[in-house]
């Protein structure tokens, strides 16, 4: 099963010999007219197989500052009091802002319902003075 709609006797998927996820790549050898006609000198990239990194000593939590020590429940603390400081009302237009940020999906609806019946009365009460 599974060789309905390939050829047969292909052995042309896996060219070259195999090797593991973490050896390094192979190094092709460049011609001889390649490197003659070369412009630009060779990278350093090109010319030394990759590093690997080494890890030594015990993990780190991502985002971990200088009080790695910390209690979890502190760290905690302290994150909530930097984003209440940094989002408290520096004047007026913040303030309308943070209140427009807290307002619901219904709560928008509503308020542009109202500015848009308002519209429409200011309208009708031109209309009616315009008429006499």
């Amino acid at each position: 099963m599974g060789n309905l709609c390939s050829r047969e006797g292909s052995s042309s998927n896996f060219k070259g010999d195999g090797r593991t996820l973490d050896a390094p790549r192979p190094v092709q050898p460049t011609p001889p007219s390649a490197r003659a006609t070369s412009s630009a000198p060779p990278t350093s990239s090109s010319t030394s197989s990759p590093k690997t990194a080494r890890i030594t000593g015990p993990g780190r939590t991502l985002g971990a500052s200088s009080d790695a020590g910390q209690d979890p429940k502190e760290a905690a603390r302290r994150a909530a009091e930097a984003r209440m400081q940094q989002n408290q009302a520096k004047g007026d237009l913040a303030k309308k802002l943070e209140a427009q940020k807290r307002q619901t999906r219904n709560q928008t609806l509503q308020a542009a319902a109202r500015e848009n019946r308002m519209a429409r009365d200011a309208d009708t009460v031109a209309e009616a003075r315009a008429h006499n």
